[in-house]
């Protein structure tokens, strides 16, 4: 449904949120397709979910996990249209509250330990944890 408006407007970044939630495989051949889609990951997945989409449980019968996607959507070379975000904010060391408990700071947030678990490059990290916003929103 988004095609047509990616089609009509170019020179205009869009930016799908929560990674698309059960469309995420619509989005990614979206991304592939259409140079002006970004993701935004911030309901990307909270600590230890499981993400199963329509299209990867019908076609792969596999629990796709937060690593498996953020890996297919970084080995396709999408990794400067990737944008994290938080619900607050506050600096990367403020307290993070999940689920109403403190689990460490924005640092220790899952979307962080996901990229480290997954060994991204610190140039790569730091587009997705802030680069690529301050590129889209010209900050």
């Amino acid at each position: 449904m988004l095609d047509p408006a990616l089609r009509a407007f170019p020179n205009l970044t869009f930016i799908v949120c929560h990674m698309a939630q059960d469309f995420v495989d619509k989005l990614f051949n979206l991304m592939r397709a259409r140079p002006n889609v970004c993701a935004e990951i911030s309901g990307f997945s909270g600590p230890g979910d499981v993400l199963v989409t329509s299209f990867w449980q019908a076609y792969t019968l596999l629990d796709v996990t937060p690593q498996h996607l953020m890996r297919k959507f970084l080995s396709a070379g999408l990794e400067d249209r990737i944008l994290w975000a938080n619900d607050t904010q506050v600096p990367y060391d403020s307290p993070l509250i999940e689920r109403g408990k403190a689990i460490g700071t924005v640092k220790d947030h899952h979307v962080v330990r996901i990229l480290d678990e997954l060994e991204v490059g610190e140039e790569t990290k730091a587009k997705i944890l802030g680069g690529n916003a301050e590129r889209v929103f010209k900050l």
